[in-house]
């Protein structure tokens, strides 16, 4: 080997290319693996989530809080309320959404506390069709629960990151406005990585034709990802 330089660069490079397979392997299966709420809970089991808002997303009938670090209370049903709290199962989950179709006025940083029913998201049914599963696993997002009641418990506000937020929502209504909701939604998408007004049919010819990547982006932070 001394004597043959690039036989033992060769042989770096397959150790270096071995450990950054087995690095992303290991990521790989950390993805796949159940989070405590899919190990513990099922379909329509009723909830109380507490965590911090990090972003929000508006729909026409509703706005989805992204939680992160999660305290989830497990109830029987709807009827245990405060007086039996020693008494529900509590877990720890990194993230969850929220759908909240009272469109409570929350600000990220803000801490919430929501009650509703658990569900999770479905894969993909057809091939090419899109995976919500593997979308928001890969965000380290395991189930979701439509919130029956919302309050705020800690109204600390990042204040950035809220500036940041309504900038890209006026952005994205003044396009919607002057460009019409079809073109709106799609210069929305390629340049605020906002894809919630997007046709789904315009949205799988990019895809298609592959010309997907046009479309930003968007971190979980809510900023653009380029």
């Amino acid at each position: 080997m001394k004597n043959r330089p690039l036989c033992s660069l060769c042989l770096v490079i397959a150790i270096l290319i071995g450990i950054l397979t087995a690095g992303a392997g290991a990521k790989f299966v950390s993805e796949l693996r159940p989070s405590p709420v899919e190990q513990y809970g099922e379909k329509d089991d009723w909830l109380i989530v507490r965590g911090q808002v990090y972003k929000k997303e508006e729909k026409e009938k509703y706005q989805i809080l992204y939680l992160k670090k999660c305290s989830v209370y497990f109830q029987k049903d709807q009827q245990s309320q405060q007086n039996q709290q020693s008494q529900q199962s509590l877990i720890k989950e990194s993230r969850m959404l929220i759908y909240d179709e009272k469109k409570n006025k929350i600000q990220i940083g803000n801490e919430v506390e929501a009650e509703g029913k658990l569900s999770f998201f479905e894969t993909a049914r057809n091939p090419g069709n899109f995976d919500q599963k593997a979308y928001y696993q890969r965000q380290n997002i395991h189930g979701k629960v439509w919130s029956e009641t919302l309050r705020i418990t800690d109204h600390t506000v990042k204040r950035i990151q809220n500036v940041l937020e309504n900038i890209r929502v006026h952005c994205r209504n003044t396009l919607l406005s002057e460009a019409g909701e079809k073109n709106g939604s799609i210069l929305s998408a390629i340049l605020l990585g906002e894809k919630s007004q997007m046709d789904p049919e315009i949205k799988k010819l990019y895809q298609v034709n592959g010309i997907g990547h046009i479309l930003a982006k968007k971190c979980t932070s809510g900023y653009i990802c380029v």
